[in-house]
């Protein structure tokens, strides 16, 4: 009864604009009415394979305020969320809490294929989120800086969807390439939608990966590759995945969740924390 009364509440998400009240950062972005942005230059990016004429969008977070192109998405909408640009680096700030959505999906049951202690995943879509959108293939690139290890699973980093403004069975496309569980050292952690349903069911992990972190995640087509490094020069694999439900254009960009994941056979922890996780030197390119 409890997790049916806690799923209602996560049905959806809250989505805002910056618009005119943020500032433009440091970078010189400028955004146009399709979404995306042009960069005068790379601005921080620590990847070293970006060519300017390519980037979609860049943001090294050397203002004061959130660049006006970046949407954000509150999809914690029992603690709320907070994103700050400090120090040339966005933190993110959210809960997480161990709520399985039985108002959408599943009637309420978690699926055997699901396994939460494995999976640590934000099964509610318990995150807070800063967006763009791109078109067709792209690279993103950002570098983990630190991850509050606020819940077992605290994760922080890279989000692809359809719509990030939507809660969990209605957001297609739906892939996250991250750096979680920083209380046993981290590691890099591809996590995808396999059967288009909405909900992430399946995931590949590395070992472990000291922080900071830089993730680097490319579509092309329907397929999606994940990264990581140690330098921002040198990359390695994490694991490649398919997503016949992406589309055209996705929103793209940068969350925190901490959730727990301890038990699969309840429907919530009390227990929950909220944490942050700080990013920095964020590019999109497309290819």
């Amino acid at each position: 009864m409890v997790g049916l009364m806690l799923g209602a509440m996560f049905s959806g998400c809250t989505g805002s604009e910056n618009g005119s009240e943020a500032a433009q950062s440091e970078d010189g972005a400028g955004t146009t009415e399709a979404g995306e942005s042009q960069t005068a230059s790379n601005g921080g990016n620590a990847s070293g394979i970006v060519q300017a004429e390519n980037v979609i969008f860049s943001d090294n977070f050397n203002g004061s305020a959130m660049n006006a192109a970046w949407k954000t998405a509150d999809c914690d909408n029992e603690d709320g969320t907070k994103f700050e640009i400090k120090e040339g680096m966005m933190q993110v700030y959210a809960g997480g809490v161990d709520v399985y959505d039985g108002t959408e999906g599943y009637g309420g049951q978690i699926p055997a294929s699901v396994k939460i202690q494995d999976y640590c995943l934000p099964m509610a879509d318990e995150y807070g989120a800063a967006y763009i959108t791109a078109n067709g293939n792209f690279e993103i690139c950002v570098k983990v800086n630190s991850i509050d290890a606020a819940g077992a699973c605290s994760k922080g980093g890279i989000m692809v969807k359809n719509d990030i403004s939507k809660a969990a069975a209605k957001g297609q496309g739906y892939v996250i390439l991250c750096a979680q569980n920083p209380s046993a050292g981290a590691n890099a952690c591809l996590l995808w939608d396999s059967n288009d349903d909405g909900y992430i069911d399946s995931n590949a992990k590395t070992s472990t990966v000291a922080l900071p972190m830089w993730l680097k995640l490319v579509k092309s087509g329907t397929e999606f590759k994940g990264y990581y490094s140690t330098d921002g020069a040198k990359w390695s694999d994490v694991a490649s995945a398919t997503l016949s439900s992406t589309g055209q254009s996705e929103n793209v960009g940068l969350f925190y969740c901490a959730n727990s994941c301890t038990d699969n056979t309840i429907f919530w922890q009390a227990n929950h924390q909220m944490g942050f996780s700080k990013f920095s030197d964020f590019v999109v390119q497309k290819l």
